[in-house]
């Protein structure tokens, strides 16, 4: 049975990659309206979504974690590789931004731009914790092999 900390991270993975699925996609539609300056539906929905995520942390929560130095070592373990991919996410987005094209630079309106910010962020938490949960799987793994 996977520990009140693992099934917190379970919770937020699934809300943050149905989050970033949902704004990627709308994102990697040319003609969506993120392209545009007048988007306003993919942020209803996704606030709807994020929504979604609240309400769930609220009623799937659990008022009885005690974490202990295990928890501790890989919440801290994903809060940094998060970070840094969040880091590396934006060294991208800066050069592409500093080195693309003209004509390619027609496309970076405000707006996608921002989205684009967001979506990292998002990310950035997605493999936050993607790298937990791979965490505990390698801890259960290593204690059931022992004797």
């Amino acid at each position: 049975e996977p520990s009140p900390s693992e099934q917190n991270s379970w919770l937020w993975m699934v809300g943050t990659a149905l989050l970033c699925g949902y704004v990627i996609t709308v994102l990697a539609q040319p003609g969506s309206e993120f392209h545009t300056r007048t988007g306003d539906t993919g942020g209803f929905d996704s606030w709807m979504i994020f929504g979604g995520m609240v309400i769930a942390a609220i009623i799937l929560r659990n008022n009885d974690i005690r974490r202990d130095e295990r928890d501790i070592a890989i919440y801290n373990f994903g809060i940094k590789v998060g970070f840094i991919s969040l880091v590396v996410l934006q060294l991208v987005l800066l050069f592409s931004l500093a080195f693309a094209p003209q004509p390619l630079m027609q496309r970076f309106t405000h707006w996608l731009i921002a989205n684009a910010l967001l979506s990292m962020i998002m990310l950035a938490c997605l493999i936050q914790y993607l790298t937990q949960l791979v965490c505990y799987w390698k801890d259960v793994r290593n204690l059931s092999h022992q004797p």
